[in-house]
């Protein structure tokens, strides 16, 4: 019974991380080279590397991208990787929209 239990905890714990990482189905995850600390500065960059992806972008709202037809949700996090903070820029699908 305790093995069912550390097996269960540890999948969820394991979801729980993966989803607060910014991983999910649909979602665009950028790690961009600088830090931005205003949105629409943040908003530009995000625009500027999806172009260079080949992608159509154009800037709905100031949180609120269309790429490819699609509407997302500019978010951001910072995350550590080895000690050193980094921002991590996660596009979310904008399910109120579809």
């Amino acid at each position: 019974m305790e093995i069912v239990f550390s097996v269960l905890f540890t999948a969820g714990f394991g979801f729980v991380l993966y989803k607060m990482g910014g991983f999910g189905r649909n979602y665009i995850v950028l790690e961009l080279e600088d830090r931005f600390y205003e949105v629409n500065a943040h908003r530009e960059a995000v625009i500027q590397e999806l172009q260079k992806q080949n992608r159509e972008v154009e800037a709905v709202s100031l949180r609120t991208l269309r790429i490819d037809g699609k509407e997302y949700i500019l978010t951001e996090k910072t995350i550590n990787e080895s000690g050193v903070p980094v921002q991590r820029t996660i596009l979310k699908p904008d399910i109120a929209r579809d």
